[in-house]
């Protein structure tokens, strides 16, 4: 099933992650429940701590290109999956190679 994160989707999961009500309703299309499904569990603070991994990686097993980039392997779909946990979650465990190549930027 295709996601579909929408605004409403978005400020509902942000109202879960703060413990708040939200007023956006409970009207959901198939992708809208989708999204909520699968992003619900990182934005709720009531289940206690656990951990999260997400790679990108080509079908031969490159996490990178030759040249050390990262998005064309993960694609726009995979950075916006990726850039949705970040958000979500509280801490991010990254690379050295990641955090210089973003400090440089």
């Amino acid at each position: 099933m295709q996601i579909e994160m929408t605004h409403k989707i978005w400020s509902h999961l942000l109202h879960i992650r703060h413990g708040t009500v939200c007023t956006c309703g409970d009207s959901w299309s198939c992708g809208e429940k989708a999204a909520l499904d699968l992003y619900s569990p990182l934005a709720r603070r009531d289940q206690g701590p656990f951990a999260v991994a997400q790679i990108g990686q080509s079908l031969d097993g490159r996490v990178a290109t030759v040249t050390g980039d990262a998005r064309d392997v993960s694609g726009p779909d995979g950075l916006a999956h990726l850039h949705r946990i970040r958000a979500l979650v509280d801490g991010v465990i990254i690379g050295v190679r990641t955090a210089l190549h973003d400090s440089l930027a």
